[in-house]
């Protein structure tokens, strides 16, 4: 399994689980109501928002629909104009490449953002000539930032711009496979939960053409506070696999030992939210990713988060095999 896909799948794991309902999976008559109320209000909303006059929300709005599964309605709209801000480039380019109606948005957002290792590494997913010339610019790469904060900022907005979503009943669960967020109050669009989100980190894990000082700069721009809470995964495995002296290896090797002792499940838990998920404690998360990278804001909440995620003991074995690798390597 490539590297990069492996670790895509670590991250999402919980997604991709939640998408294998049991055979005798039954929707309760009351909550296929509320599904359905919730969709028509969804459908009201984002017609309404993509006249909005912030080209960022009128994309975002658009992404909103195709998530709920009215991506042949979305189809039938205006396209915004272009957007203002990096989180609007990241709704702008989550609807076309879903959609196909607008291709040259990658080459808009490198330009407007050279400098975002995101933005270059969601175009290494492009077709190999554009993949080339977003690697030649790698070493120009001074930032990242995947907008995971700035998109629940703009859900907020989109909240705040239309009628409140109709009320939850009790009792009420998103159903499988639901790609809508859960908070205290009710159902919620969940921008973020976009494959560009998670795999963007991943894709230099899989690269070979990278040279060794290249990916150690990488590996420190995953690593350093940048927002995302899935970017020091993928910085700290680079890390251990780039570092060229004892001190740089161990720095690494302790960031992905703590990231591992963490499940799988618990980045899920952070992007996307869930049913009984304590709002406060992912608030309070969000807002020390100003400070912290992403594995570091994890170990500060650990003792806040449900039982089931809470982090298991270090595996002092295979931290003490990481830091022997430069060993085998002499």
């Amino acid at each position: 399994m490539r590297l990069a896909f492996a670790l895509l799948c670590l991250l999402a794991a919980s997604t991709a689980d939640a998408c294998k309902p049991p055979r005798d999976y039954r929707r309760e008559p009351a909550q296929r109501a509320y599904d359905a109320h919730y969709a028509q209000w969804t459908h009201d909303a984002a017609d309404a928002l993509v006249k909005d006059p912030d080209p960022n929300v009128a994309w975002a709005s658009l992404v909103m629909l195709l998530q709920v599964g009215e991506g042949d309605h979305a189809a039938t709209l205006d396209l915004p104009r272009d957007p203002t801000s990096g989180v609007g480039r990241l709704m702008r380019y989550a609807y076309c490449g879903e959609t196909e109606r607008c291709p040259t948005g990658i080459t808009e957002w490198v330009e407007s953002e050279p400098d975002n290792l995101f933005v270059l590494a969601v175009a290494l997913h492009e077709n190999d000539s554009y993949a080339s010339k977003a690697r030649r610019k790698l070493d120009g790469a001074t930032r990242y930032d995947d907008y995971t904060v700035a998109t629940r900022t703009l859900e907020e907005t989109l909240l705040a711009r239309v009628p409140a979503p109709p009320p939850v009943p009790a009792g009420y669960v998103l159903p499988a496979c639901s790609v809508l967020a859960f908070d205290a109050v009710a159902p919620r669009p969940n921008l973020g939960n976009q494959p560009a989100v998670l795999a963007a980190a991943a894709v230099f894990l899989d690269d070979g053409k990278l040279a060794t000082p290249l990916r150690l700069k990488i590996a420190q721009l995953l690593t350093t506070p940048n927002r995302s809470p899935l970017a020091a995964v993928a910085g700290a495995r680079l890390g251990t696999w780039a570092a060229v002296d004892t001190d740089e290896l161990a720095h690494y090797c302790a960031l992905e030992a703590r990231g591992r002792s963490f499940d799988g499940d618990v980045y899920e838990w952070i992007v996307k939210g869930g049913h009984g998920v304590d709002p406060a404690v992912r608030a309070d998360y969000f807002a020390t990713l100003a400070t912290r990278n992403g594995i570091d804001a994890l170990t500060d909440i650990a003792a806040r988060l449900p039982q089931a995620l809470k982090p298991k003991p270090i595996d002092e074995a295979a931290l003490a095999k990481c830091n022997a690798r430069l060993a085998k390597k002499e």
